[in-house]
């Protein structure tokens, strides 16, 4: 990768292969920018824009005032946040995990619903006690969860995990054309424990890669992942679907559970990497007293 040179230099021609891209570009103007005037500088400015944005956003009167108005907040809003922190393995990686693990869950929620009411005639109150079976098992895994997580770190959870969900979801494949629900929640109980055993791992591993300090701006962008995650899951899962057309949602649902079973393996890289950048934490040294109860020990004495 080519390095910074002086200002007003660029350290490989502007047509060769080295020379960053335009995105590219515009990140290492803004990390050098805040190295130049400080990061706390930059913050204010983000924070202010950010702010004076979001009622443009509100008040916009046509889509393209819209569009100019969110340009200016998200810009602002990368500008109040250290980019420098995605040069952390332990961080960059959780962010990507929740952008693929919101992917397959929040994508699955929907489209099932959709084959539960129209395939399989469920009302709306039984298409949610349908869901049981993963609430449950979700909630078991992070009860689970926290133990695994102080012996062994956050890698061997990751990794799991995703095995788990991967084989969960293709595993219900074959019991979509049996219209049998106990069949398919044995599949909703293995996908969702491996959902239970990521989230967890995922958050203690990015908010253990930064101090206190920054915990705030981590907490967001895992949530922001998430949500962008959650975002495209249900557009691109429900695609199929979609097109597949009534009395056939089957054929679609088989082709979106494929496509999370190949997001739940896909994550196994990232988390592979997680497994090496979060090492298991390491129990605390004793704590020396402070002088002063030193010398009241010994007065006392």
């Amino acid at each position: 990768a080519p390095t910074l040179g002086p200002p007003g230099r660029s350290s490989s021609p502007p047509g060769s292969a080295a020379a960053p891209a335009r995105p590219g570009r515009t990140l290492l103007t803004a990390g050098t920018t805040g190295d130049r005037l400080g990061p706390a500088r930059i913050f204010r400015w983000g924070f202010a824009l950010f702010a004076l944005a979001s009622p443009a956003c509100t008040a916009a009167p046509a889509l393209g005032v819209l569009i100019a108005a969110r340009l200016l907040q998200g810009g602002a809003a990368a500008a109040a946040l250290p980019l420098h922190l995605f040069r952390r393995a332990n961080f960059g990686v959780p962010a990507l995990l929740g952008v693929l693990l919101n992917f397959a869950f929040y994508g699955l929620v929907v489209v099932f619903s959709l084959f539960f009411q129209r395939e399989w005639g469920y009302s709306s109150i039984a298409t949610g006690l349908a869901f049981l079976p993963t609430t449950a098992a979700i909630m078991c895994a992070d009860l689970a969860c926290g133990p695994l997580v102080r012996r062994h770190g956050a890698g061997p959870e990751l990794i799991t995990g995703n095995a788990l969900a991967a084989l969960g979801c293709l595993g219900a494949v074959p019991c979509l054309g049996l219209a049998s629900h106990p069949a398919l929640a044995g599949q909703f109980l293995l996908a969702g424990f491996g959902l239970g055993l990521v989230v967890p791992a995922m958050t203690n591993a990015m908010l253990g890669s930064v101090g206190p300090a920054q915990a705030g701006s981590a907490s967001g962008v895992l949530n922001a992942s998430r949500r962008l995650g959650g975002l495209i899951g249900v557009a691109g899962l429900g695609l199929p679907v979609g097109r597949a057309g009534p009395g056939h949602y089957g054929t679609g649902l088989r082709a979106a559970l494929l496509a999370a079973a190949a997001r739940s393996r896909s994550a196994r890289c990232p988390a592979c990497g997680a497994s090496a950048a979060v090492p298991p934490p390491t129990p605390p040294a004793p704590r020396a007293p402070p002088p002063g109860a030193r010398r009241t020990i010994r007065g006392a004495c």
